[in-house]
């Protein structure tokens, strides 16, 4: 009996040893191939991460420009809000559509002393007292050249390069989603005849205090001037008339955090429906990848950042929400949002505070609550009962659990990928294109998708 256990257990050896000579085999190829394309992961760059990077230099270079603009002399801070966009159109098969992503630009609020604008009981000043600046580069900036950068990434093919990814795309002219074989195309397409820059009149001038010029602006001036960042490049800024944002019909500023868990009436219906809610989530994960990581948007950032105007009609405008910037005269910019201390860190761990943001954002926007109501947060807290660095990534992992029960697979991977910053990619650094374009592909697309289905169903 002994030989013959002996020989069954032999057996069983030389199979196990087999099996894991197979496995080790596997793991070999799975980690050469990783090797050999590592060079392909370098030098490929899509047309969508592209468009963010040049996005965020030159929202870089702009606030440089305003840094060095307010010279005035005041003591009370300025302040300059950005609007947040997606600034990625779409095509009518549901795919993003960066045909000239050239052509950027921002729209800035200029009003009166920022603490009108943090506090949210207060009224606005009055409408002459408003402007809106769109601003555009008006000099070409040489590392985001548009031909260098298609030279890249297409080589010798075509000058239509289209990436394309799986999408459930859907169109209100079916009424129905299509099936996950559907393709969602991103295109670039190239035209020599656009340049980045946009011509300025002979006569334009340089702004160098841009509080006096803005005092001081006549109403039928458009083109105030030019401001000018630390490297010579030029912004131009031009007045504009926001039908969508009537500034005498505003009466003050909410921020998100105000707005969170509130109810409009005595129903208990949400002041914020679930569809504009995940709107806003949109907007704001497309704005990460356009901001982070930049003067406008902190590493760690949240609701208590975001803001949004409402009419006197109570209207709360949540298509266009903004973030506050806050300067002082004599080059001396102050914090984004509420005055926090920056913590210098790496560049991975910067981008996973970033990526956590989002993540509690999302659950927050979705849920309609704040991570600090949660009532398994206490857990999580520090034995003196406070807060401490660990305490919102554990009370978010709790409560991403939670998201798979309530939208499923769609709203769960997104804010588990974000929590974890889960993409798969060897770089957890957002200066890196692959996982750029991983949270792209994972995160807000998935989010738009989502939010699609509210549509099929209204309509």
């Amino acid at each position: 009996m002994k030989r013959i256990a002996f020989t069954l257990n032999h057996k069983r050896r030389d199979k196990l040893m087999g099996q894991l000579e197979k496995h080790n085999s596997e793991i070999q190829n799975l980690l050469g191939n990783s090797e050999r394309l590592e060079p392909m992961r370098k030098k490929h760059k899509s047309p969508i991460t592209t468009y963010f990077h040049q996005i965020r230099s030159q929202a870089q270079s702009l606030h440089a420009a305003l840094t060095r603009a307010w010279q005035c002399g005041e003591s009370s801070a300025h302040s300059a809000k950005l609007l947040l966009e997606n600034r990625v159109t779409y095509h009518e098969n549901g795919g993003p559509d960066i045909t000239d992503p050239t052509t950027i630009k921002f729209n800035v609020f200029f009003g009166h002393e920022w603490e009108e604008w943090t506090d949210t009981s207060s009224l606005l000043s009055s409408p002459s007292d408003w402007c809106v600046a769109e601003i555009r580069m008006a000099d070409p900036d040489d590392s985001f050249d548009r031909r260098a950068s298609l030279s890249t990434e297409a080589g010798s093919r075509p000058s239509l390069l289209e990436a394309s990814s799986k999408y459930q795309s859907n169109t209100s002219s079916r009424g129905s989603a299509t099936s996950e074989a559907d393709v969602r195309r991103v295109s670039f397409l190239e035209n020599n005849a656009k340049d980045i820059s946009v011509s300025l009149d002979d006569d334009a001038t340089e702004i160098i205090d841009l509080c006096s010029v803005l005092q001081n602006r006549s109403s039928c001036q458009s083109l105030l001037g030019y401001l000018k960042d630390p490297a010579e490049r030029r912004h131009s800024l031009s007045l504009v008339e926001r039908s969508d944002l009537s500034f005498s019909e505003m009466q003050r500023v909410l921020s998100l955090d105000g707005l969170l868990g509130t109810k409009e009436d005595a129903s208990g219906r949400p002041n914020l429906p679930r569809r504009t809610r995940l709107a806003i989530a949109v907007i704001l994960a497309n704005s990460m990848l356009q901001l982070h990581t930049g003067p406008w948007l902190c590493e760690t950032w949240g609701k208590r950042d975001i803001y949004f105007l409402q009419g006197r009609d109570g209207i709360i405008h949540t298509e266009h929400p903004f973030l506050v910037c806050h300067f002082r005269s004599g080059n001396q910019a102050l914090t984004t949002g509420s005055e926090v201390v920056r913590i210098v860190r790496s560049a991975s761990r910067a981008s996973s505070s970033s990526l956590l943001s989002l993540g509690i954002l999302i659950l927050e926007l979705w849920f309609n609550q704040k991570i600090e109501s949660q009532p398994f947060r206490s857990r999580f807290q520090g034995p003196d009962g406070r807060d401490n660095e660990y305490t919102d990534f554990n009370t978010a992992q709790k409560w991403q659990e939670q998201a798979m029960e309530e939208a499923s697979f769609d709203l769960h991977n997104p804010t588990r990928r974000c929590i974890y910053c889960a993409f798969g990619a060897i770089s957890q650094d957002l200066e890196d294109d692959e996982l750029r374009r991983a949270v792209y592909s994972e995160v807000v697309q998935p989010l738009e998708k989502l939010l699609g289905r509210f549509d099929i169903k209204t309509s």
